[in-house]
């Protein structure tokens, strides 16, 4: 736990994902940051129900939202990756109706510098640049959530993958249709609403058929049309670039 690298050396803020700050917006970023995390996997960010959350962004690793029912199992609703935000609603809501966790070892900034009611009030093209991007990101749940219900375990599985293989690329980190791959079947069946036997299967069919293998913690697209084209996925429109706290 350490105050950590400086807002202005971040090593994601000059990726193109990423919109550039003005220097008041840089301002704001650096009072609000107040200190860099590590964790590792596994470890629990925050848990359903739980108060007083404050607002992550992800430096480093891989973490993700879930949603837990009564039986003990989860639906993991959501994947964080290096920009992502958590702990967004704790803004506007007294408790989380979700939890988080780290996926792989991750490194967060954690912003409790300044209040972030003052994004809204001081800062109307962050307040615009976060929206955009809550709406993107609730159009994006919205398809995952239409093949959920819909589609059969090859094509949730096939979705997923091209959905995590674009949200890399855009970040920089996929190239030549590979991307680091760190879900483990838990990780799958829990996002995809499939027991581990139905995912195993899935992803042999995915493989049987040449359209995508994932082994040794990489994911490698072999066909992105016929894997489209069997799960459904559609890539949107670039919206342009992202908000990064």
């Amino acid at each position: 736990m350490q105050k950590g690298i400086a807002c202005g050396e971040c090593r994601l803020r000059g990726r193109d994902a990423f919109r550039p700050l003005s220097p008041e917006e840089l301002g704001f970023v650096m009072r609000s940051k107040s200190r860099h995390l590590r964790r590792p996997a596994n470890a629990t960010l925050y848990e359903p129900g739980q108060g007083d959350v404050p607002l992550y962004t992800v430096y480093s690793g891989w973490a993700f939202r879930y949603a837990r029912f009564a039986d003990g199992s989860r639906q993991i609703v959501e994947f964080l990756l290096p920009g992502d935000l958590v702990g967004l609603p704790a803004i506007f809501l007294a408790r989380m109706a979700y939890g988080a966790e780290a996926l792989t070892a991750v490194e967060l900034c954690e912003h409790r510098g300044a209040p972030m009611d003052t994004l809204f009030s001081d800062h109307p093209g962050l307040s615009r640049a976060l929206v955009q991007g809550l709406v993107e990101d609730r159009k994006r749940a919205d398809m995952r959530l239409a093949v959920l219900g819909q589609r059969q375990g090859p094509h949730r599985v096939g979705h997923l993958m091209l959905e995590l293989h674009d949200r890399l690329a855009r970040l920089g980190f996929a190239g030549g249709g590979t991307c680091e791959m760190p879900l483990r079947r838990r990780h799958w069946a829990d996002a995809t609403g499939m027991s581990g036997t139905h995912v195993a299967r899935s992803l042999a069919h995915l493989r049987d058929q040449g359209l995508a293998v994932v082994e040794d913690g990489l994911l490698t697209i072999l066909d992105r049309d016929g894997l489209a084209s069997l799960s459904g996925y559609m890539a949107f429109d670039d919206p342009g670039p992202r908000l990064l706290l």
